[in-house]
């Protein structure tokens, strides 16, 4: 599970690219193993995003999962049996207890993950190239496309830029928002 965590994005990406490959991969393999049709991962417009969604999540669940764990591991385990004793249930337990120790760290989390979510660049370029007919082209790959890519329009890529990371300041601070509202009900 930690083992994503040690490789780099672009590592990542050229191992899932030979996976998903239609021809040798080894995803359509296991598929032929299971007398399902062979799918095509990468060149389909319906399919790609789901396969560069499934390369992000197997890519960043351990960050998350260590995450949550050491918030889990964070609560006082007498605090957990004191509350056993008294008759509480593990609806009560987790409402009153867990779930206030714990929303720190799924601030973190979320956070985190809004962030990792929002800079796909390295996955989609190194997998796709934002193809097929730019169906995978995020955000950042049509910032540098416009910047350094095919168009060479550094000023309007810069701007885009700009507006990007106000547009990831705005969503964190909203989640923290959301997350301190769910603190208080």
């Amino acid at each position: 599970m930690i083992f994503p965590l040690t490789i780099s994005d672009m590592v990542a990406a050229i191992m899932w690219r030979m996976m998903l490959d239609p021809s040798s991969g080894v995803m359509n393999q296991i598929l032929g193993a299971l007398h399902l049709p062979a799918v095509n991962w990468l060149g389909s417009k319906s399919v790609v995003i789901l396969s560069l969604v499934l390369v992000e999540s197997w890519w960043m669940t351990g960050n998350i999962t260590l995450i949550m764990l050491s918030g889990m591991q964070s609560i006082s385990k007498d605090l957990l049996e004191m509350a056993e004793i008294d008759g509480a249930n593990f609806r009560q337990i987790f409402r009153y207890i867990m779930w206030p120790h714990l929303l720190p760290f799924t601030e973190v989390a979320v956070s985190l993950r809004m962030v990792d979510l929002l800079r796909v660049f390295a996955l989609s370029w190194g997998i796709t190239g934002g193809g097929p007919v730019r169906a995978s082209e995020v955000s950042q790959l049509y910032i540098y496309t416009v910047g350094l890519g095919k168009y060479l329009n550094i000023g309007y890529s810069i701007a885009m830029a700009i507006v990007f990371c106000v547009i990831v300041a705005a969503v964190i601070g909203l989640i923290k928002k959301l997350i301190r509202i769910g603190d208080k009900t």
